[in-house]
């Protein structure tokens, strides 16, 4: 008898830290994954974790976020956007006439 996958649960460990809003408070338009992976880092410095400590608090590999912090194209959206989310970033989908950032109606397309 075959038995069905079951998707796996991640297990994270203690709440993240806070970030510093004054480092990573500015709007940022996030066009590819290698600025996806600049965002990661410098949320990890600014939380001051280590990889190891960020990637077992989201419940993901170390070398997975060493991978998503290098820009690599592998990782799924859904993981990427449970991980935002999950570092409290908010993200705002705009048309692409709405331009930059700062003419969005609401301040900030990716903000903590």
């Amino acid at each position: 008898m075959a038995t069905k996958p079951t998707a796996l649960k991640r297990s994270p460990g203690r709440p993240l830290p806070a970030s510093d809003p004054v480092a990573l408070g500015q709007p940022r338009r996030l066009n590819s994954m290698v600025e996806v992976g600049s965002l990661l880092r410098a949320e990890r410095a600014a939380r001051r974790l280590t990889q190891a400590a960020m990637a077992a608090q989201l419940g993901i590999g170390r070398q997975t976020l060493i991978a998503l912090e290098s820009g690599a194209e592998g990782a799924s959206a859904g993981m990427v956007l449970r991980i935002l989310t999950d570092l409290g970033v908010t993200i705002v989908a705009l048309p692409a006439a709405a331009g930059d950032p700062e003419s969005a109606p609401e301040p900030g397309v990716i903000s903590p």
